[in-house]
């Protein structure tokens, strides 16, 4: 049998159950949270957002957001995902409570379009 996802650092294929809990850094490396799940929408399959765990500084969770999934680039030197905003831009993001969340999950177009005023300048911006 074939594994479908390849094993080592050349690796392209990533199982959901490797990215949660993932760190995420700023593009400076500064530690601001970790994945704590993914949104997929189930018509195409494909990942829509990341939602993100933003901690404090000692590492303990303050909120949830969402980013979308786009955004985030792995970083095997700093072992996680990099986000394009530094801890003060993502205090600045749209807080999710849960019933947010669930808003969010059920489609709720207010709740993309919130998300999408806040990340359209880092969706624009050319980012590496």
């Amino acid at each position: 049998m074939i594994p479908l996802l390849a094993t080592g650092p050349a690796r392209r294929l990533v199982g959901a159950s490797r990215v949660i809990g993932s760190p995420v850094f700023s593009p400076r490396g500064e530690r601001c949270g970790r994945v704590g799940d993914l949104s997929i929408d189930k018509a195409s399959g494909h990942i829509d957002y990341a939602l993100l765990y933003v901690e404090n500084g000692l590492g303990f969770l303050r909120r949830v957001s969402a980013a979308p999934w786009r955004l985030l680039r792995h970083d095997a030197a700093l072992g996680g995902y990099v986000l394009p905003a530094d801890r003060a831009e993502l205090e600045k993001e749209p807080r999710l409570s849960d019933e947010d969340l669930q808003a969010l999950g059920a489609g709720d177009r207010s709740w993309q379009e919130r998300l999408a005023l806040y990340y359209n300048p880092y969706l624009l911006a050319p980012y590496c």
